[in-house]
């Protein structure tokens, strides 16, 4: 079952989640059900650790996604990673 494993782990982070890594860049294109207010993952980098919060805008039409890295607003849809050992805050607003 190892390998049943390995594609539900790459099925959930990849396309459920939407966790793609680029080089040093993570992109968030999430594909989660409209009832999951929010939820929070874990992602290490090296040293570092990025604590991801997904929040969904229920009530809101839906517009443009924010990736918000550390209270600083994205200009686009991905982080760029540093292995610099702080624990870093990222806010995906779907």
């Amino acid at each position: 079952y190892t390998g049943s494993a390995g594609w539900m782990y790459q099925l959930i982070t990849d396309y459920f989640i939407g966790l793609k890594k680029e080089g040093n860049a993570l992109r968030f294109e999430p594909c989660i059900p409209e009832e999951w207010e929010s939820f929070e993952i874990k992602y290490l980098f090296g040293n570092t650790i990025y604590n991801i919060i997904f929040l969904q805008t229920l009530g809101e039409p839906r517009k443009e996604m924010k990736v918000v890295l550390d209270e600083a607003e994205q200009a686009y849809k991905f982080i760029l990673l540093k292995d610099d050992g702080v624990e870093h805050l990222v806010v995906v607003k779907v």
